[in-house]
C-alpha cells in the first residue's frame, strides 16, 4: 500500500513538472508569434525594423524548436528581401521556408511557399522554373481540395503563359480563376480576372473583346469602390483606344484616371498616366500638352527618387523632341537618359557584389551560432528523451487497450463501408438506365418535332399556297372596282400571314440548323433573330469550337441556352446579353457563361419555386455529366455557368 502511494506521488510530481515546462514553452511561442505579427504590420512602412524583428524571431524559434515560428520568420524575411529586389537572398529564405513547411505538413503553407519561390523566379524572368513551382502549388491545392486558393494558382500560371506568348493557355487559366471568383461571389478578384483576360485579348489584337472585358472590370472596381485599382482600369481602356489611333477616346479615359491616382497619393501611377497622356497627344501631333505632361512626370520621378522612372521619361522626352525635329533638345535629353542608365547599371553591379559579401558573412556567423546552439540543443534533447520515455511507459497499457477497441471499431466500419459501396453500385446502375431512357425520349421528341415540322411545311404549307393561287385567279377575273376587291385583298394578306406563321413554326420545331451545320452557326442564327427585334444586344464569343460535338450533346446545349435566353427575354428587363462558349483543349471541358444586365432575382426563391425551367437546365447538365450554377441578386443582373465534359 505504501509503495503504491509513493509511486503515485512520484507520478504526480513528474506530471506537475512536465506541465510547468509546457507552460513555459507555450508562453515563449506566444511571444514569438506576437513579434512576427508586429513585423508584418510594419513590413511596408519600416522594412529595416521588420527585418530585425524577423531575424530575432527566427533565432528564438530555432532555440525552442518551434517549427511554425521558424517557417513564418523565414517567409517574412524572404518577402522583405523580395520587396527590396534582393532576389538571391529572398530565394534562399523561401527555399529554407519550404523545407520547414514540409516538416510541418500543412498543405496550404507548402503551396503558398511554392508560390513565393515561383514569384522570385518570375522576377528573374526565368519563366520555366516559375511555371514548375506554380504547377506544383496547384497540384497540392487540387489534391487537398483547397479550391478557394486554386484561383491564385490559375492566375499565376496564366500570367506565365501570357509572358511566354501562349495566349490560348493564358486565357484558359484566367477563365478558370474567374469561375472560382464568380462561385465565391468574390467581385474584387473577379474584376482582376476580367482585367487579365482583357490584357490577353489586347495582346492578340482583339480590341473589341479587350474593351468588353476591361469595361466589366471597370464596373466591378466602381461597384467595390476600389480606388487603388480604378486608375489602372481606366488606363487599360485608354491603351486599347490609343493602339487603334483613337487618341481622343484614350485621353478621355486617362483624364478620368489621373484625379483618382491623385486622391490615393499614388505618385508612381500619376507619372505613368501623365506619360501615357503625352503619348496620346504626340499621336495627335499636339506637342505643347504632350511636353507639359512629360515635364510634370519628371517632377514626380524626382520627388519619389525613382531613377529608373526618370530615365524612361527622359527617353520619352528625347523621342518627342525628335518628332518635332528639335534635334538639339532631343540629344540633350538622350544624354540625360544615358547618364542615369549607366549609373543604374553600375549600382546594380555594386549591389550584387555587396550582396555576395553580406551573404558570405551571414553564413559564417550562422555557422558559428548553429554550432553553439547544437551543443545546448543536444543536452536539452537528452533530458527530454529520458522524460518522454518515462511518460510513454506509464501510458503504454492505456494505448494497448485503446488499440484493441479501435481494431474492433475498424472492423465494424469496414462492414458498414462495404454495404455503402454496394448501395452506391446499385444507385449508379439505376442512374445509367435513367440517362439511357432520357436520351431515347429526347431523340424521340426531336424526331417527332422534325416530322411535325415537315408535315407543316410540305402539307399545310403547300395547301395554303394552292389556295392563294386560286384566290389570285379569282382576283384577275373580278371587276377592277376597289370595293369589290377589298375583301379579296384582305383575304390574300391573311393567307400570306398564315404561310409565314407555318414556316416560322416549322423552323422553330426543327433541329435542322443543329443537325446540318452545328451548334456555333445555330447560336449565330439565334443571336441574329433576337437582335432583329431591335430591343436587345447579344454579344457572342466562341473559342476553340471548330470541331462538331455529338448531335445529342449539341441539342442538349442548344436547348439549355435557349431556355436561359427565353427567361432573360421574359423576365429580366435586360438590354444586353453576353454568351461565352470556351472549350479547354487540355481538359476537354466546355464552359458556357450567359450574363445579362437585367433586374436579377432571388436565386433561392427561384430554385425552390414551382417553375421547372432552371431545374430542367440543371437536370440536362447533370445528364451530360456536367454542372449548372447560377448567380443573381436583385438589381445586379444574372450570371449562369454551365460546364460539360466534351
Amino acid at each position: 500500500m505504501n509503495k503504491n502511494l509513493i509511486l503515485l506521488a512520484i507520478v504526480l510530481l513528474f506530471s506537475k513538472w512536465m506541465l510547468a515546462q509546457n507552460s513555459e514553452y507555450v508562453q515563449d511561442t506566444f511571444l514569438v508569434n506576437n513579434e512576427i505579427k508586429k513585423a508584418r504590420e510594419i513590413l511596408n512602412s519600416n522594412s529595416a525594423s521588420a527585418m530585425t524583428l524577423a531575424n530575432k524571431t527566427l533565432t528564438k524559434s530555432k532555440e525552442l524548436r518551434f517549427l511554425t515560428g521558424e517557417f513564418q520568420s523565414l517567409a517574412l524575411l524572404g518577402t522583405i528581401d523580395r520587396n527590396k529586389s534582393n532576389l538571391d537572398s529572398a530565394l534562399s529564405y523561401f527555399k529554407d521556408a519550404y523545407v520547414i513547411s514540409k516538416k510541418i505538413g500543412k498543405p496550404s503553407s507548402i503551396a503558398n511557399t511554392l508560390d513565393n519561390i515561383g514569384q522570385v523566379y518570375e522576377e528573374f524572368s526565368n519563366y520555366r522554373q516559375a511555371l514548375d513551382y506554380y504547377l506544383n502549388a496547384l497540384a497540392i491545392r487540387e489534391k487537398n481540395m483547397l479550391n478557394n486558393d486554386s484561383k491564385i494558382s490559375y492566375t499565376n500560371i496564366g500570367y506565365i503563359y501570357e509572358m511566354q506568348k501562349d495566349f490560348t493557355k493564358a486565357k484558359n487559366y484566367y477563365f478558370k480563376s474567374l469561375k472560382i471568383c464568380i462561385d465565391l461571389t468574390d467581385s474584387e478578384n473577379a474584376a482582376k480576372s476580367y482585367t487579365n483576360i482583357g490584357n490577353v485579348c489586347k495582346n492578340i489584337k482583339e480590341p473589341d473583346s479587350a474593351l468588353y472585358y476591361f469595361n466589366i472590370a471597370l464596373n466591378g472596381y466602381i461597384t467595390e469602390h476600389d480606388s487603388v485599382e480604378l486608375p489602372d482600369a481606366y488606363s487599360n481602356i485608354a491603351a486599347v483606344y490609343i493602339d487603334q489611333n483613337k487618341y481622343n477616346e484614350g485621353i478621355k479615359y486617362l483624364h478620368q484616371a489621373y484625379p483618382i491616382a491623385v486622391s490615393t497619393q499614388n505618385r508612381e501611377s500619376q507619372a505613368d498616366i501623365l506619360v501615357n497622356t503625352a503619348d496620346a497627344y504626340i499621336g495627335l501631333k499636339n506637342y505643347p500638352p504632350a511636353f507639359d505632361n512629360l515635364f510634370k512626370a519628371v517632377d514626380i520621378a524626382k520627388e519619389i527618387q525613382s531613377p529608373a522612372l526618370l530615365r524612361d521619361i527622359y527617353l520619352n522626352i528625347s523621342q518627342a523632341y525628335d518628332s518635332t525635329r528639335d534635334y538639339k533638345s532631343a540629344y540633350e535629353y538622350y544624354l540625360k537618359y544615358n547618364v542615369i542608365n549607366d549609373s543604374l547599371v553600375s549600382v546594380e553591379k555594386s549591389k550584387q557584389l555587396t550582396e555576395m559579401q553580406t551573404k558570405y558573412e551571414t553564413d559564417k556567423k550562422e555557422t558559428d551560432k548553429n554550432a553553439a546552439l547544437a551543443t545546448a540543443s543536444l543536452r536539452t534533447r537528452q533530458f527530454y528523451t529520458a522524460s518522454i520515455s518515462f511518460a510513454i511507459i506509464l501510458f503504454l497499457a492505456a494505448i494497448i487497450f485503446l488499440f484493441y477497441r479501435q481494431r474492433v471499431r475498424t472492423r465494424e466500419l469496414i462492414a458498414a463501408k462495404n454495404e455503402q459501396i454496394q448501395n452506391q453500385k446499385i444507385d449508379e446502375l439505376l442512374k445509367v438506365q435513367e440517362i439511357k431512357s432520357f436520351q431515347s425520349m429526347i431523340e424521340g421528341q426531336e424526331q417527332e418535332r422534325k416530322r411535325i415540322a415537315e408535315d407543316l411545311h410540305d402539307g399545310l404549307g403547300i395547301l395554303l399556297s394552292t389556295v392563294k393561287l386560286h384566290f389570285s385567279s379569282i382576283e384577275d377575273r373580278l371587276d377592277k372596282q376597289a370595293n369589290a376587291q377589298e375583301p379579296l385583298v384582305k383575304g390574300l394578306g391573311l393567307l400570306d400571314e398564315a404561310l409565314n406563321e407555318v414556316r416560322r413554326i416549322a423552323h422553330s420545331m426543327s433541329a435542322g440548323v443543329l443537325t446540318n451545320i452545328g451548334l456555333a452557326p445555330a447560336l449565330e442564327d439565334l443571336k441574329e433573330t433576337i437582335e432583329a427585334g431591335g430591343k436587345m444586344k447579344v454579344n457572342l464569343f466562341i473559342h476553340n469550337m471548330e470541331a462538331r460535338l455529338e448531335t445529342i450533346t449539341e441539342i442538349y446545349i442548344y436547348r439549355m441556352i435557349q431556355e436561359l435566353i427565353s427567361n432573360i427575354l421574359k423576365y429580366a428587363q435586360a438590354t444586353e446579353i453576353s454568351l461565352n462558349l470556351n472549350k479547354d483543349l487540355n481538359s476537354n471541358i466546355l464552359t458556357i457563361i450567359v450574363e445579362d444586365d437585367g433586374i436579377g432575382f432571388d436565386k433561392t426563391e427561384k430554385m425552390n419555386g414551382k417553375g421547372t425551367g432552371l431545374k430542367n437546365i440543371a437536370a440536362r447538365a447533370e445528364r451530360l455529366n456536367g454542372s449548372f450554377n447560377i448567380d443573381s441578386n436583385k438589381g445586379k443582373g444574372t450570371t449562369a455557368i454551365i460546364e460539360i465534359p466534351v
